[in-house]
């Protein structure tokens, strides 16, 4: 079976996605230090519902999101992308 894009199964599960990025980015706005590192100053903060993980550092107040990653990839994908 082919893999869909969230938004070619549904409207409704794409604006879930959207949600669930906005509620991880208030999350990590809200509490920064909360998330584990897991590579170097990179953290990861988990999304609800959707298995992908959003992948940020913090430099003081600025916060720069790297990737949003589904869980079951290679970590070495993300990593070689941050060089």
């Amino acid at each position: 079976m082919r893999h869909l894009a969230y938004r070619e199964r549904g409207l409704d599960l794409a604006g879930e996605f959207r949600k669930s990025i906005d509620s991880c980015l208030e999350n990590i706005r809200s509490l920064p230090e909360s998330h584990p590192i897991v590579h170097r100053d990179i953290r990861r903060a988990l999304m609800k519902r959707f298995p992908y993980g959003l992948f940020y550092v913090r430099e003081g107040d600025l916060i720069t999101v790297l990737a949003c990653f589904h869980a079951k990839r290679d970590p070495a994908i993300w990593k070689e992308r941050m060089r």
